[in-house]
């Protein structure tokens, strides 16, 4: 037997429920007997069309015992279904994808460029200028699949583009200051490769070994930390594990998302089973982070039902708040102003002209007659126009025909 098949039954009967009640049916029909009594006959009988209106009654009240019976089900369907993912989910299952959490060994997937653009959207919603933003994980930042453009045509998508799945650090820039982090530095050093030196130096980075070295960052500070396509990768417990390191790093208000493997979707499950991804329950996993004391904002499990070029068919993140309310000290973002240096102006220096150089240079234009030497002498010009003059007179001698 299956966990996937399992799942299947059980999300079947959640959302067939609804329908196998016969409230509604019973309203309708409660409609027609008071359209009779609105008619003009004994009283009598309208005592009749009471007494069997209210005899239905009778029938939801049993409809409603039927149906309490199907709650039952699904709850045996979820212990069975946790039962098998205790034994066929176990340490040595997760062993096999924790190179994917620890090394950054994903596999490239894509996602619909509507998922992508969501994802943006809610990175937005929570990113503030007015706190510090911690990212852990940066590996894929940034990637954009390299296909053909006829392999882009059939992947069925709004915009004919696929995004692959990446760690979306442009788009948490606002957080001031970001703070970023992952096992490796060279994850981190390739997610910020593309932002000016300047901004680099600005942001903080952090490389960790394991969820005690958290310690390392201010608790209590951060607004939003954002965890994308790593929780995927690793049990329940330990995601718990690190939610609970991280949520002493939040500020009263501030919130995490972060990506998982939702065990409660079918397709998910198939992920699960293929030894691709963690088995993670959205019913088992809420609960557990309440008790850790955050409250449930949203959260997501969207199709990503490309055509091909995606072995990822689900896409499902959480997002949850610290109680409280956002508070900072900060009046007015940080601003900087560019300055564009001038280059500096080469002044050019005179020249020099002696009595002797200039008594030449004013004989020479009056026998180019340029203008008289007494008017030359007189100053009417100054050496270096009267030069240049002579040049160009002496140019013109030269080129005519002899």
């Amino acid at each position: 037997m299956k966990i996937s098949d399992l799942v299947k039954f059980r999300s079947e009967l959640l959302t067939q429920k609804a329908s196998l009640s016969i409230h509604t049916e019973v309203a309708r029909i409660r409609k027609v007997f008071s359209s009779l009594s609105t008619i003009d006959v004994d009283t009598k009988l309208h005592n009749d069309l009471d007494t069997m209106s209210k005899d239905y009654d009778n029938v939801t009240t049993l409809s409603d015992t039927i149906n309490s019976n199907i709650d039952l089900l699904i709850e045996k369907t979820e212990k069975l279904i946790d039962k098998l993912a205790k034994e066929q989910f176990d340490s040595t299952h997760a062993k096999i994808y924790e190179h994917y959490f620890l090394d950054g060994d994903h596999m490239e997937y894509y996602i619909k460029p509507e998922i992508d653009e969501l994802v943006k959207v809610r990175l937005k919603h929570y990113t503030d200028w007015r706190f510090p933003t911690l990212q852990f994980g940066c590996r894929y930042s940034g990637q954009r699949p390299k296909l053909p453009k006829e392999v882009h045509k059939t992947l069925g998508s709004r915009l004919n583009e696929p995004t692959i799945l990446h760690q979306f650090t442009d788009y948490l820039v606002v957080g001031d200051p970001l703070y970023v982090c992952d096992f490796k530095e060279s994850f981190i050093n390739d997610s910020i490769a593309n932002f000016t030196p300047e901004y680099q130096r600005r942001l903080a980075k952090y490389t960790i070994k394991a969820q005690s070295e958290f310690d390392m960052l201010p608790k209590n500070q951060f607004s939003f930390i954002a965890v994308w396509n790593m929780f995927n990768f690793i049990p329940m417990e330990q995601i718990l594990d690190y939610v609970n390191e991280l949520y002493k790093l939040l500020t009263p208000g501030g919130t995490i998302m972060f990506s998982y493997n939702n065990g409660d979707d079918y397709k998910s499950t198939v992920l699960s089973e293929s030894k691709i991804m963690s088995f993670v329950p959205n019913r088992l996993l809420l609960p557990n982070l309440k008790k850790i004391g955050l409250t449930i904002n949203k959260t997501y499990t969207l199709p990503n039902d490309l055509e091909q070029g995606s072995w990822v068919t689900m896409v499902s993140w959480v997002e949850a708040s610290k109680p409280g309310k956002l508070k900072t000290p900060k009046a007015h973002q940080a601003m900087g102003q560019l300055l564009q240096v001038p280059k500096p102006k080469v002044v050019k220096q005179e020249r020099k002209w002696n009595t002797d150089e200039l008594e030449i240079l004013y004989k020479r234009a009056a026998e180019l007659k340029i203008d008289h030497v007494t008017r030359l002498r007189a100053g009417n010009y100054s050496p270096e126009v009267l030069e240049k003059m002579i040049t160009e007179k002496e140019k013109i001698k030269v080129a005519k025909p002899k």
